[in-house]
């Protein structure tokens, strides 16, 4: 039902409305002589805005509802998409170029693919289309979705006309949101942060007919210049509920990666970077946060600007209100500007004084954030320590008071006792806020955090500082080394090191960097990651021990690999510079010498959980490392004794739900490869839902490169060989080879895919010109001689015309002609997206017309081809004959018996038909056989000499029902090894006997075009083949077996099929069978029963002669053929038990001993290597 919704649905959608029709009278006209919106602007009077009229359709699909806003650039509309049905606005740019920085800004937001929890705040683009004015103008429009009113007028609709406390900091919170989202995922720096560019997603759906309705009622008061309307613009209602934040208009936003200093941001919002005209970034849209938000909180600006000369605004006024209200710049700034002052800087400014709206404790907790510490530079409260006489005395070891204000965080408002005691009355704000008070690892981490911060304003170090940090370097190492929770600290000082902190000097220079911008150890003279070991050996004396166990041991600080030795090569055989250094860097890579070449990682090293590892798997898990390469001769111990598990479909199935989109084409393959090999051999107790909507098939769209899309994907798969070579690069197919699609059908089933299969989907459509074709010549395909046996099919397998009449039915059986031609046309036909495609297919196959003249059955005349359709095609096209199946199209497991049935009577002799049909279970019926043979009269002269071999008949119903199995699963029958097929008669090849291909034809498809039929071995009644004949042979097979050697590779004849066929056929005739020369010890009723007795045959041989090898653990369980019992006729084989486990190959042994293995070195079949 849920399918039919959305198609409906999706019809709906598809209708297109019908544009509304507005008044085009009863609107109040506006005096010609009053500027109306955009009139006052100098673009409008140079005619570069676009007449927009309300009513109009843009672009074939935008009908226009009404005006919403203008710009200097820009007027904005609602609109309604008359084909999706939705609201947008319509943004219809001046006809100068200034709109193209916008697009592509809104492009770069577009291409972005994350996750970010901001991205829903961020204004994105629908569309864009190009008009022409009648001024012959050409004007870009962009295409969005509605907002509401924007933080500019949304204190209009508040008394007190600014925002409330509670309200800012909803807001703020999903504005920070949008902005982190455009930092850190696009790389863009808006510069342009103010009320207007804000607005409320506009959720209330409802104001949209209302807005429309209120034009229909009251239509928009304008005016008309140059026979042209200008419009007021229209305000939505109040809506009942707000949505999301949204972040909008990106005509000012810049890329936030390139360097640039350019002057940017409205005026009273512009940061101190820009003013002083420094490199600036992302943090310059934080200050424009800021300031702005004060703006709507104390409904008065910050920072005004005027400056004293009356000139209106200044930068250096504004920077001037700036330093009187926060302080002086920080040095570094002021170092890199561009500014001198030049006005008196203002007195008497504070944050406190001008704050004027918090009350109670939000006054209190805004006061104390602005004067936490005596320190310029931003800091939060958990980063901050208690002032008393034992910590200051451990800070100043380290630094010194004149740290100009960049030193250590200690707390501004919080004193010490007489003695330099902590008052007990400040432990609230380490025991609930996390302000530091004790001597611990956070203390040194911070006091070298202090340093750093020293360093960036102030510049190098003494060689005293260094020393003394190489100091702080041994106490945190010994501090890590009591943490109570090691694994806790190791992890803090990870992240803590991670990008900084890390001091050396190499007598010429210090550099400062992270983890990753070294090495431990490795040549002196390396450029892109010193090594720290040989410059500490030379400075810092025996303080080496620790810092190596900080660096090296604890944080894990790697020595020179060889890829870092080859990128230090890389630039001096670039540049040519640095060949001194060269020497020292092949010493280096000499002592790696045997870890370089013997070395093999399969994956990162270190310790891991038991839950953390898998023996071995054959698709990547995330988050899991295998064993099996690293201590291949330890498998008991981790799997038996640690319970180390291997890959299992819970395992798979999850990764699959959570499949990453970057993961490769090759690494999804093996995961669904390895989740179908599960689920062929044990039942999923999982749900398929959350796969089938999960991106992890890979789908290639005609001869473009595959991409990965959820099994609601309008797609097909390719499941034979016929059918992908007509459809490939034509229609979407799941991008794998016949032999993976063959793998995958058991997931492919489970996800309840088969009705993808080309086999099923595919329509076929035949004919045949009037008047075409001649009676059939070969009379055992003259259908009307069974139509006795074709009704009792019919009757059994509930077929509506025989539901109907079943005399007439039968009549018409009776009167049918088969007819052969060389003129039957076959179309195949596929639908997908909505297209249908057709293809010529000159396949062999059947057409079958029932008409008022009567039923006429047409075979190809070709006898090959004619041989091939009636046995694949017929018993099918039959099938939907019967049933009156408008498309041909097989669905369920009593089809696939029906077919089968009807396989049996095309194939049988008619005079052994009713009893065969009487074993298979088919009904009898009412109606008299008026055609029924006298099957005294017609005996074979020759006796039936011969009965099948014990359980047999156990072995018909086994592979009847699996082979129904196959049938359903789309798969052809065939067995583990293929049975020989003689060749035709001829004198210069009767020693060769070539494979046998599968039963069927492969270029035939396996459902849809042929019938696999189930196989349906002889019984008793039936063989006509001697026992004692067959015994005999199989006498002859074993003994020459048991006095034959295992050759070796090149000998003469190895395993040479003419020796075989010696010993099968020596001292019997042969005779013709179906057109070929075959043994008369096989001439049996059916092809089948004598390829089955050959093929075991030939199975015996080679067991006997792996028996010769006396192999440890060999035996009978090793021989696992499902056919293995036709040899229970010789003598040392009658207590042979049937294989009724899978199937995998005939022989199966595992040679854990390695003894075969050597024997196959030995004979030349295997390398030593191998």
């Amino acid at each position: 039902m849920a399918s039919i919704l959305r198609w409906a649905q999706h019809l709906t959608r598809k209708t297109p409305l019908q544009p509304v029709r507005f008044p085009t009278a009863g609107f109040d006209s506006i005096p010609e002589l009053a500027f109306l919106e955009e009139e006052q602007f100098d673009e409008f009077k140079e005619g570069k805005y676009f007449p927009v009229q309300i009513g109009h359709v843009y672009a074939s699909k935008y009908q226009v509802l009404g005006k919403l806003g203008f710009g200097s650039t820009s007027t904005v509309w609602l609109a309604r998409d008359l084909e999706s049905h939705n609201h947008v606005t319509l943004k219809m740019y001046t006809s100068d170029n200034t709109h193209q920085h916008e697009f592509d800004i809104y492009e770069t937001i577009r291409k972005v693919k994350s996750s970010h929890p901001g991205r829903r705040h961020v204004r994105s683009a629908l569309d864009k289309f190009a008009l022409q004015s009648p001024a012959g103008k050409q004007h870009y429009c962009l295409v969005q979705t509605p907002l509401w009113d924007s933080w500019r007028d949304l204190p209009r609709r508040n008394p007190t006309n600014r925002f409330t406390e509670d309200l800012l900091k909803a807001g703020l919170w999903e504005l920070l949101l949008g902005l982190d989202y455009l930092h850190a995922e696009c790389k863009l720096v808006h510069t342009d942060i103010k009320a207007d560019n804000i607005h409320s997603e506009l959720v209330d759906k409802q104001l949209f007919e209302a807005f429309t309705q209120a034009e229909l009622e009251t239509p928009t008061p304008r005016k008309y210049i140059n026979g042209f309307p200008i419009y007021l613009s229209r305000k939505f209602g109040l809506p009942r509920e707000l949505g999301n934040v949204i972040l909008s208009d990106f005509g000012a936003a810049v890329r936030g990666d390139e360097r640039r200093n350019h002057d940017a941001q409205p005026n009273v919002y512009r940061s101190p970077e820009v003013m002083l005209k420094v490199p600036w970034s992302y943090p310059v849209d934080i200050w424009n946060v800021g300031v702005m938000i004060w703006d709507l909180f104390e409904g008065k600006h910050l920072f005004y600007g005027d400056d004293p000369s009356g000139e209106g605004y200044l930068t250096r006024a504004h920077l001037a209100e700036v330093i009187g209200m926060l302080g002086p710049p920080p040095l570094d700034l002021l170092q890199r500007g561009q500014w001198k002052a030049g006005i008196p800087i203002v007195e008497g400014l504070s944050l406190e004084a001008s704050e004027e709206n918090l009350e109670g404790s939000s006054k209190e907790k805004f006061l104390n954030f602005i004067h936490l510490c005596q320190v310029k530079y931003s800091g939060t409260l958990q980063n901050t320590w208690l002032l008393h006489k034992a910590l200051k005395a451990k800070v100043e070891q380290y630094i010194s008071d004149d740290d100009g204000g960049y030193g250590f965080p200690f707390l501004d408002t919080v004193s010490s006792d007489a003695t330099g005691q902590l008052d007990l009355k400040w432990g609230f704000l380490s025991n609930d806020f996390g302000v530091g008070s004790e001597d611990s690892l956070k203390v040194y981490l911070e006091i070298l955090k202090s340093i750093e911060r020293i360093d960036d304003v102030f510049g190098e170090f003494s060689l005293g500082q260094l020393q003394r940090i190489y100091d702080l370097y041994v106490v945190i190492a010994l501090k890590h080394a009591v943490e109570k929770d090691s694994v806790a600290a190791t992890k803090r000082l990870k992240e803590f090191f991670e990008d900084s902190c890390i001091f050396v000097s190499d007598s010429e220079d210090t550099v400062k960097g992270g983890l990753s911008n070294y090495v431990w150890r490795g040549p002196v003279k390396m450029w892109k990651k010193p090594a720290l070991q040989p410059l500490y050996k030379r400075t810092v004396g025996d303080k080496l021990t620790f810092i190596e166990k900080l660096f090296h041991q604890t944080l894990e600080i790697p020595s020179a690999s060889l890829d870092d030795i080859i990128d230090e090569l890389n630039p001096i055989r670039e540049d040519d510079e640095g060949t001194e250094n060269i020497m020292e860097l092949y010493k280096y890579l000499d002592k790696l010498r045997y870890s370089v070449t013997n070395m093999r990682v399969t994956g990162p090293r270190g310790w891991y959980k038991t839950s953390d590892t898998l023996w071995s798997s054959s698709a990547p898990i995330r988050g899991k490392v295998t064993l099996d390469a690293h201590y291949e001769d330890l498998e008991s111990f981790f799997v038996s004794k640690i319970g180390v598990k291997s890959l299992t479909l819970d395992m798979v199935y999850d990764e699959l739900v959570q499949v990453p989109q970057s993961i490769s084409m090759d690494d999804i393959t093996v995961s669904l490869l390895a989740l179908s090999n599960f689920l062929r051999d044990e039942s999923a107790t999982r749900d398929p839902d959350p796969l089938r909507v999960a991106k992890i098939l890979p789908i290639k769209y005609g001869n473009n490169k595959p991409v990965l899309q959820s099994a609601e994907a309008d797609f097909a798969i390719a499941d034979c060989v016929h059918l992908q070579e007509h459809f490939g690069g034509k229609v979407a197919l799941l991008n794998f080879d016949l032999e993976d699609i063959h793998r995958l059908r058991p997931l492919l089933s489970w996800l309840g895919l088969e009705s993808r299969f080309l086999s099923n989907s595919v329509r076929e459509i035949t004919s045949v010109p009037p008047e075409s074709g001649n009676m059939v010549t070969a009379s055992g395909r003259d259908l009307h001689r069974k139509a006795y046996y074709i009704l009792r099919v019919a009757a059994t397998y509930g077929s509506p015309k025989y539901q109907d009449d079943p005399d007439e039915l039968y009549q018409l059986l009776r009167d049918a002609e088969t007819l052969e031609t060389n003129d039957i046309h076959v179309t195949l036909q596929l639908s997908q997206k909505g297209n249908t495609i057709p293809i010529e297919d000159p396949s062999p196959n059947i057409h079958i017309v029932e008409s008022n003249s009567g039923l006429k059955f047409y075979l190809p005349k070709k006898k090959k081809v004619q041989s091939v359709a009636f046995s694949s095609v017929l018993p099918r096209k039959l099938l939907w004959w019967l049933k009156g199946y408008p498309d041909g199209r097989v669905e369920d497991r009593e089809d696939v018996a029906a077919i089968s049935a009807l396989s049996l009577v095309l194939s049988c002799d008619v005079r052994v038909l009713d009893e065969i049909l009487t074993r298979q279970g088919i009904l009898q019926t009412d109606v008299d056989n008026v055609d029924e043979f006298d099957d005294d009269s017609e005996e074979d002269d020759e006796e039936d000499d011969g009965a099948l071999p014990p359980d047999a008949q156990s072995q018909t119903e086994t592979l009847t029902e699996e082979t129904a199995q196959s049938h359903m699963r789309g798969e052809r029958v065939a067995f583990s090894e293929p049975p020989l097929r003689p060749q035709l008669r001829d004198s210069s090849h009767r020693g060769s006997f070539p494979p046998q291909r599968s039963m069927q034809d492969p270029s035939l498809t396996p459902d849809l075009f042929s019938t696999t039929q189930t196989v349906h071995l002889p019984t008793s009644s039936l063989v006509t083949v001697s026992n004692d004949r067959y015994r005999a042979i199989l006498e002859r097979v074993v003994n020459s077996a048991r006095v034959a050697s295992f050759p070796s590779r090149g000998s003469p004849g190895v395993f040479n099929m003419d020796s075989l066929r010696g010993v099968l056929f020596s001292d019997v005739g042969t005779s013709s069978f179906h057109g070929y020369e075959v043994g008369q010890a096989y001439s049996s009723n059916t092809q089948l029963e004598r390829d089955l007795k050959v093929g075991a045959a030939g199975e015996l041989y080679v067991f006997e002669l792996l028996s010769s090898l006396h192999l440890p653990g060999w035996g009978r369980n090793n021989w696992q053929s499902r056919i293995r019992t036709w040899v229970n006729v010789h003598p040392d084989y009658t207590d042979l038990e049937p294989w009724n486990n899978r199937e995998t190959s005939d022989f199966v042994y595992e040679d854990t001993s390695g003894e075969f293995t050597a024997h196959l070195v030995d004979r030349g079949y295997l390398s030593s290597a191998e």
